[in-house]
């Protein structure tokens, strides 16, 4: 098991959707003033040293590192907070998730790993939810929408979404053009025996 951690660990390593997620930035709020790395972390600071108490939005990698030091305390960014999920208990498929992150169910689940976030009790539910409702109308318009839909209907697709609803798309195809060619076969055979039948 300890090995197979470390190979999925190192898979993680190098898989760009995952560094890119972990620099998608949260706010923070600092439990402890920070010694001469205070225009570092925050270009608005007036003074080297950064005071308890200061609020910072910073990429998740850091916040991640700090908060398990009970450095800062992490909270829930902006796109996962009350409007949004009123948002999606409407119509979900018609949300456009891409704007608010690409990268929407990466990043909550490793928010979900944070213990000392606000407001993360629900949040693997609220995740779950989200992408099963919007799993269905997405698998659903794979299979019938045109090269134009297609363009529009990705642009509100998060990175995971859009992977699924592309493969979708190209099963689809495949399927059709396999009932196409036993089709194709069979009309071939029925008219073979119609033939021979006739000659008989």
């Amino acid at each position: 098991r300890e090995r197979d951690r470390e190979r999925g660990t190192m898979a993680k390593y190098y898989d760009v959707d995952d560094i890119l997620a972990e620099q998608e930035t949260l706010p923070t709020v600092f439990n402890t003033e920070v010694y001469a790395l205070g225009r570092a972390l925050d270009p608005s600071c007036d003074s080297e040293n950064l005071p308890a108490g200061s609020s910072v939005n910073l990429p998740f990698w850091l916040a991640d590192f700090l908060s398990h030091r009970k450095i800062l305390k992490p909270h829930l960014p902006k796109f996962l907070k009350k409007r949004l999920r009123d948002e999606l208990q409407g119509e979900a498929g018609c949300v456009d998730l891409r704007d608010r992150c690409k990268f929407f169910y990466e990043l909550g689940r490793k928010l979900c790993t944070l213990s000392e976030l606000d407001g993360s009790e629900d949040l693997s539910e609220f995740l779950l939810n989200t992408f099963t409702s919007r799993f269905k109308e997405m698998l659903t318009t794979s299979h019938v929408c045109s090269n134009e839909t297609r363009e529009t209907y990705s642009k509100v697709l998060t990175n995971e979404e859009l992977e699924l609803f592309t493969r979708a798309q190209a099963s689809s195809k495949a399927f059709e053009r396999w009932i196409y060619s036993k089709s194709t076969v069979i009309s071939s055979r029925i008219k073979r025996n119609k033939r021979k039948r006739e000659w008989e």
